[in-house]
């Protein structure tokens, strides 16, 4: 069984949001591939929020790295618990540039998610 691509329009908009820059070591990467945050399950595995660029591929350079080293991956917010009640929306990666949430839409935010509701 063939695990379906990220559609092209999807895969074009990830590219541009993270810049052609791996969102882990900040290098240029024309030649990245895009990771699953919380894998290629559930209603929406290839909306923008649970994208997101690296360098290599899913063995070698920081794409390996985050398959190598899940504990470290997952405090990073580059994978997503499966089973947790967050949405890759609600968890922020770190990156060269600092916290970043990922949004649906393909945009980000710098602060708090801003679909989340504060309470005073």
């Amino acid at each position: 069984m063939t695990r379906p691509r990220v559609p092209r329009d999807v895969a074009e908009l990830v590219r541009w949001r993270d810049r052609d820059q791996c969102q882990r070591c900040g290098v240029y990467t024309a030649g990245g591939s895009i990771h699953h945050r919380q894998g290629r399950g559930g209603d929406s595995p290839h909306s923008p929020a649970n994208l997101v660029l690296l360098c290599g591929s899913g063995t070698t350079g920081c794409h390996g790295w985050v398959h190598a080293h899940p504990a470290a991956a997952y405090a990073a917010g580059l994978m997503v618990r499966r089973l947790g009640i967050l949405t890759p929306a609600e968890v922020p990666i770190t990156t060269p540039r600092g916290e970043v949430y990922l949004l649906p839409d393909g945009s980000t935010s710098l602060t708090t998610h801003p679909m989340k509701e504060t309470t005073a």
